[in-house]
């Protein structure tokens, strides 16, 4: 028999697998045993793939080796000096500090319930984490979080700082855990002897919980659907975007704010959605027409956005780094001042529970001694209730406080001119 003709194929050929040709390649390809990428089949082109891919895999290998290797030194070695250094470093930056404590439930990466404590130091303006804690299988109750709160305000005395105030968010638990702790008495043992600390709750997480009292389902759900319509139909989209058509923000239940942006976008572009769906109403879903093109539920968004935006640059505010308890007062009276003219009785009443629920005596004795404010919006019975927390705790100045209040000796009226007080911070006071 003849000997077959042709070139023998190549010795290459041995660490590749030889593909057919079919419906998307007319000619025959190769894949790489090693690494299964396909190529035409070129001998050069396999040969200088072969070498790469060789070279990789024993990079590869060695890499995995020294990084193994490597990860089990820092493990050893790294984390402990890096958290010594840190904790070196807090403790120097804390001496002798008097700062507010913050408590909060998170979830890990591998949704783990782990509780956070952080302190901030208001002069510096800076934020310390001193503890995490992994909770494992213990029930969040007040009782649980109490001990975590007691023991975290001990172990401040390890960087000889002295917890002030303590805040946490409003849900029930977090609100008994913070009346109990103010009602230990043996608290002072474990903080430096300052048995009075003031707890409240975070007055931008209660404007969060306002915005939600405040929602109107059918205006919510119905402006989501004609969002998420212009967002998701390509062809409705491109036709939006051509008209001059900005981009419309779907709100998010965990990123505060976000539906006063949703509502504003919405309104803003309304005149070019009504346009878009004029233009196109054959190509365009029937519901999305009529919601878009339905007066009250537009004149209903502008009224409840009008509310939402007042609270909105109320929450701004608050959550700034130079807000001050006294300060806060002012956020919420100024918010109560736009409810009272602008809403329904039912909205005002709303407004007011959550105001009592964020302000407590010591707010209104912040905002009396600030020379910025001299408590001057505050009501008869609020001052009363900022008297009475410091005949409880520090009756010793109480002469002080009276003698502040009518500017008398060491007090004298020129330094509470407004020229005088503008620019002067209440912690240097």
């Amino acid at each position: 028999m003849a000997p077959l003709s042709g070139r023998p194929q190549d010795n290459v050929w041995s660490s590749f697998i030889k593909l057919t040709p079919n419906s998307v390649f007319k000619t025959t390809r190769a894949r790489c045993k090693k690494c299964s990428k396909e190529m035409s089949s070129l001998v050069k082109r396999m040969k200088e793939h072969l070498i790469k891919c060789q070279l990789e895999v024993e990079d590869n290998t060695n890499d995995n080796i020294f990084f193994k290797a490597l990860k089990a030194v820092k493990a050893h070695t790294m984390i402990p000096l890096v958290f010594n250094t840190t904790i070196s470093e807090t403790k120097s930056q804390l001496n002798g500090k008097s700062v507010c404590m913050s408590m909060d439930g998170w979830s890990n990466i591998h949704n783990e319930p782990v509780v956070c404590i952080s302190v901030y130091d208001v002069t510096e303006k800076a934020v310390y984490l001193v503890e995490t804690i992994d909770t494992q299988d213990n029930s969040h109750n007040s009782e649980y979080l109490l001990n975590l709160a007691v023991e975290a305000i001990s172990n401040c005395q390890k960087y000889n700082c002295t917890v002030r105030s303590f805040v946490t968010d409003n849900a029930a638990n977090m609100a008994k855990m913070r009346e109990e702790l103010a009602q230990i008495d043996e608290i002072g043992a474990v903080n430096n002897n300052v048995c009075d600390i003031i707890t409240y709750g975070c007055s931008a997480h209660i404007l969060n919980l306002l915005a939600h009292d405040l929602e109107v389902d059918s205006i919510k759900s119905n402006i989501k659907q004609v969002i998420k319509y212009f967002r998701n139909s390509h062809k409705i989209g491109a036709k939006y975007k051509q008209a001059g058509g900005k981009t419309l923000i779907l709100p998010s239940d965990v990123r505060w704010n976000t539906f006063s942006d949703c509502l504003q976008s919405y309104l803003e572009n309304w005149h070019i959605l009504s346009s878009v769906c004029s233009n196109n109403r054959a190509a365009i879903d029937t519901t999305i027409i009529r919601k878009i093109e339905d007066m009250e539920m537009k004149r209903n968004a502008e009224d409840y956005f009008r509310k939402l935006k007042m609270i909105s640059i109320s929450l701004d505010k608050i959550q700034k780094d130079s807000c001050t308890l006294s300060d806060a007062i002012d956020v919420w009276k100024d918010l109560l001042e736009f409810f009272e003219k602008n809403c329904n009785l039912n909205e005002v009443k709303k407004l007011k529970d959550r105001y009592d629920m964020a302000v407590t005596p010591p707010h209104f004795l912040a905002n009396m001694l600030d020379p910025k404010h001299n408590g001057s919006r505050l009501s008869e019975e609020e001052s009363d209730s900022a008297l009475q927390y410091i005949y409880s705790y520090h009756p010793n100045i109480m002469a002080e406080i009276i003698n502040y209040q009518a500017q008398c000796s060491p007090f004298k009226p020129y330094l509470f001119h407004p020229d005088t007080v503008k620019s002067i911070s209440p912690m240097a006071c």
